[in-house]
């Protein structure tokens, strides 16, 4: 009395335990075989103070020299400004920035050197 989805439910459970009992079988060691594993713990904690050591010695006698040389190598040589292009596109505002200054700036937020000249374009208005 069991419908045809039932069955193959049951078919496919049926399967199932076969394919897993199968993987369980695979997976046994082999009788004899020596695990990689098998070491004692004392060798492990061996192995490990072995290439913390390792470690150690690698990065004080290589990474920090190397960091140190291209830090030094890098910053031997001066690095010049590079002067944008005075596209006029570039510093075009249609309205004013909400960073602006009190009455108004068409500076970048960031455009230290626009600022000063217009602060002191303004200084020199005011005398």
């Amino acid at each position: 009395a069991l419908d045809r989805g039932t069955k193959h439910f049951a078919a496919l459970h049926q399967l199932s335990s076969i394919m897993m009992a199968l993987r369980r079988l695979s997976m046994r060691a082999p009788t004899g075989v020596r695990q990689m594993s098998g070491h004692s713990i004392e060798e492990a904690i061996q192995e490990t103070a072995k290439w913390k050591k390792v470690s150690y010695v690698f990065i004080g006698g290589v990474v920090i020299p190397f960091t140190t040389f291209s830090v030094i190598k890098h910053f031997a040589h001066h690095h010049d400004a590079e002067e944008r292009p005075a596209f006029p596109y570039v510093t075009k505002r249609d309205k004013h920035m909400p960073w602006t200054l009190k009455g108004g700036s068409r500076c970048d937020l960031f455009d230290y050197a626009c600022g000063e000249k217009e602060r002191l374009a303004k200084a020199a208005c005011a005398e």
